[in-house]
């Protein structure tokens, strides 16, 4: 095998994967007030389509009494002061994506105040609410993001659900992150049985 002409390729998607393992677009949501909004992300003050670098985000309420939005003082984090909550179902679209890829999404939903942590069930889908793929029990007192994993359909959407569970759930924003696609993994891979041969 010509370990020559491989390694340099695998090089140029080992930079592609790098690259790709930052957000593409990346959703504060919350009141409005500039002095909230995070660096490098867009705002998201209502429940229209908001876009990013072409990845919009809708935001559709499912059940529940209505959305409401909050501010909390005194945290460092600009993504974590300001939320929207709701005591039933929200639902995330994510459209603008590759279609059929997979895709994380870091989820920030955090609330520093109140008598004690307030459970929701995140769930995502890349066709239909009532198929859920996935089920993350999430409590709101962790200012660090989760990340939930999903699959974009063939239009290239991918869908996130919330559900309060009788209480309020809360969703300070996402950032949105390619996973790498199987061509780069696999001349990742290839690159590393070049390199063992090469060693013998």
């Amino acid at each position: 095998m010509n370990t020559r002409l491989i390694l340099p390729a695998i090089a140029a998607c080992a930079i592609v994967s790098s690259a790709s393992a930052s957000s593409i677009a990346s959703f504060d949501i919350g009141q409005g007030s500039a002095s909230n909004l995070a660096p490098g992300f867009a705002l998201v003050s209502n429940l229209g389509p908001t876009t990013q670098n072409g990845v919009t985000l809708d935001i559709n309420r499912i059940s529940g009494s209505g959305v409401g939005v909050r501010t909390r003082g005194g945290i460092p984090s600009l993504v974590a002061r300001d939320f929207f909550f709701n005591n039933g179902v929200l639902e995330f679209v994510f459209s603008g994506l590759d279609a059929n890829r997979s895709y994380e999404f870091l989820t920030y939903a955090f609330d520093n105040t109140g008598g004690g942590s307030e459970n929701a069930k995140w769930y995502v889908d890349a066709v239909a609410p009532e198929n859920f793929q996935y089920e993350w029990l999430n409590n709101a007192d962790s200012v660090n993001p989760f990340t939930l994993v999903t699959t974009t359909n063939g239009a290239g959407e991918a869908r996130i659900y919330v559900d309060g569970e009788g209480g309020n759930n809360r969703v300070n924003g996402f950032q949105v992150i390619p996973e790498p696609t199987s061509l780069v993994a696999g001349l990742l891979g290839l690159g590393a049985i070049a390199a063992r041969r090469r060693r013998r």
